[in-house]
């Protein structure tokens, strides 16, 4: 019989933790769970140990250096099974997430495969930057689209891999990725460079992200100031691919010299004071479905990842200046 390993990094969220292996433990096929943990003093540890003693389902606990990447290996290397599924500590998988997962790798075990995100339907109702989440998400769904993914749109917090692949091809996640952001891109275009097919699967998640678009714009301003950094440093050809670099990216070779000096004068009307001002009104008006202006967020994170592109000179070194998270940044 096909068994899968589930893998979970974890970091300070019981809570939510305790939500996922609640609907883990119920699932069919799984040889185990392995929760990658950073000595998390909220009671990880007890509710991996409490639902260990009370499942059939082996549900170990391991404590390394709190790096993503890192802890993705760290799965990979313990994993007793040659089905893998990477499950982030925030999004609560469907009743059906395992069994989709492993018949997309029974039926292609040679690709990728990453499944739907989805946001709690309460909160898109009731918040406007809710609501804005779950639209980015809409053209990506199985449901819709069934078109391979590339190492833009890689979502690792739902994706399963066959442990051969990794093996053969040494598609590890890289672990001088320091604080937020594009590692897994990265692992993107190890997987794109092998010849590897990121394949879509129907497998859902619940993604709980935290509902402040304060601390997603913190994200983004991270992504861009820390992770994308890293990644030029070693796919800078990738990093002219993403999205925002046409616009923000100052090393970016436009094809003429009119694009080069509109968007020259483009950039500075993504201003982070200007994007605070909006912020706060966005904030003021988020519970009010018919005041629902997508572009405002659009603008908002923009100015942020621009933000993030002026202050790579103060990007992470490394760890220890990130011990307690980018969260606690001071980037208002």
């Amino acid at each position: 019989m096909n068994k899968i390993s589930v893998i979970i990094p974890s970091y300070k969220r019981a809570l939510l933790l305790e939500q996922i292996l609640s609907v883990l433990v119920i699932q069919q096929s799984i040889l185990e769970i392995l929760v990658i943990d950073s000595q998390s003093n909220d009671g990880t540890k007890e509710i991996v140990s409490k639902y260990n003693q009370n499942s059939k389902i082996t549900i170990k606990h391991f404590d390394v250096e709190n790096n993503v990447s890192l802890k993705r290996n760290k799965g990979i290397l313990e994993a007793n099974t040659d089905n893998l599924i990477f499950l982030d500590d925030d999004c609560i998988p469907d009743n059906n997430f395992v069994e989709h997962h492993l018949n997309s790798l029974l039926n292609d075990p040679n690709s990728v495969h990453c499944g739907n995100i989805f946001f709690p339907e309460d909160k898109v109702m009731s918040s406007n930057y809710i609501r804005y989440k779950e639209s980015r998400h809409l053209k990506y769904r199985y449901e819709f689209n069934q078109s391979n993914l590339d190492f833009r749109t890689i979502t690792t917090m739902n994706m399963s891999i066959n442990k051969k692949i990794i093996l053969e091809n040494n598609l590890y996640f890289r672990e001088d990725f320091i604080g937020y952001g594009m590692e897994d891109n990265e692992f993107g275009c190890q997987v794109s460079d092998a010849h590897i097919l990121i394949k879509r699967c129907k497998a859902s998640i619940t993604h709980m992200e935290n509902n402040d678009p304060l601390l997603f714009a913190k994200k983004i301003f991270h992504t861009s100031r820390d992770g994308v950094y890293k990644l030029k440093t070693v796919n800078r050809e990738a990093v002219m691919d993403l999205p925002y670099s046409y616009f923000f990216e100052l090393d970016y070779v436009h094809k003429s010299l009119l694009e080069k000096i509109l968007v020259y004068l483009i950039r500075p009307i993504f201003s982070i004071k200007i994007a605070q001002v909006v912020l706060r009104f966005m904030k003021l008006i988020d519970h009010y479905s018919l005041l629902y202006f997508p572009f405002g967020f659009k603008y908002i994170f923009a100015s942020y990842y621009y933000e993030g592109i002026k202050k790579r000179i103060d990007a992470y070194k490394s760890t220890t200046e990130v011990s307690k998270s980018w969260y606690s940044d001071n980037v208002k």
